[in-house]
């Protein structure tokens, strides 16, 4: 199993870090503001610690890979260099939550609390014995405090709110918008988001992006148990059972089908069905209104 852990120098990343480095990658100048720490710092007006954080969020996010010497834009990076380059709407934070959370192999550490925590409510230190025992149990190498320092990371991330008493913490991660992990004092609670209108493709997405156990894509395979659905977006969305229905009846007959075979529901996609085509139309159709 590979892992990475504090890739992030101890940031989060925060509103117009993501945009401001797309745009620059936009230009061509991808290579030297990421190999050379004193471009980087020059363009992105950060620090050089800073610098090294958001190529890691990048690459975690799936917005940029390494190809030759230098950084590139993924299809991905393009398609929001092209349609949201300031990250404004929540279906690419969507986007950008399941792609950092499945990342096993560099977001080891988000990729664990996603899909192996379970609990609702809950402290830190919960957090933390739980995915101690769990890298231990698989016999894993990993320092306790850099499992820690992304532990306090991956929380700040998704909880911290403008209107916190620091104001030097008064600049926050765009995932907070997403409203799936609320704080109390030292309590965390994991909240059920609702979606906006038209953002049930993020349901489809993540449902045919979801691998199953041989490493294929749910889509690859053509179907999945509507149970497996149900789990798949109970870790990665919050939502209950209730919920699931509700947002697989809005797919159904347009992208999925939804039947009985021997005993099970099983959803099943539509044959040539294109999820990338499917969120790059919902965007073109933000731009011409």
């Amino acid at each position: 199993m590979k892992t990475k852990f504090k890739g992030h120098e101890t940031f989060y990343f925060r509103e117009g870090w993501l945009s401001k480095a797309l745009f620059n990658m936009i230009d061509g100048n991808s290579t030297t503001m990421f190999s050379h720490i004193k471009d980087g710092v020059s363009k992105l007006g950060v620090g050089a610690n800073m610098v090294k954080s958001i190529k890691y969020w990048l690459t975690v996010t799936g917005l940029i890979r390494y190809r030759g010497r230098g950084y590139c834009l993924t299809q991905f990076g393009q398609l929001i260099s092209n349609y949201d380059l300031y990250i404004e709407n929540e279906l690419t934070l969507w986007l950008l939550h399941f792609h950092l959370c499945t990342n096993r192999s560099e977001a080891t550490t988000w990729y664990l609390f996603w899909n192996e925590f379970k609990a609702e409510s809950f402290e830190t230190k919960d957090v933390e014995v739980v995915l101690t025992n769990y890298l231990n149990n698989n016999q894993v190498e990993f320092k306790e405090s850099a499992l820690k320092n992304d532990i306090g990371v991956l929380l700040n991330m998704y909880s911290k709110t403008l209107g916190d008493d620091d104001p030097e913490e008064n600049i926050v991660c765009p995932l907070s918008k997403l409203n799936l992990i609320t704080q109390n004092q030292n309590v965390y609670e994991k909240k059920i988001p609702i979606l906006q209108e038209g953002h049930e493709i993020i349901i489809l997405y993540i449902l045919s992006k979801s691998k199953n156990e041989d490493g294929y894509t749910y889509l690859e395979q053509g179907y999945m148990k509507l149970s497996q659905a149900e789990e798949i977006l109970n870790k990665y969305m919050n939502l209950n059972r209730l919920l699931v229905n509700e947002y697989i009846d809005m797919l159904k007959n347009k992208y999925i089908k939804v039947e009985n075979t021997a005993g099970l529901d099983m959803i099943y996609f539509n044959e040539n069905l294109d999820v990338d085509h499917i969120i790059e139309e919902y965007y073109e159709r933000g731009m011409n209104l």
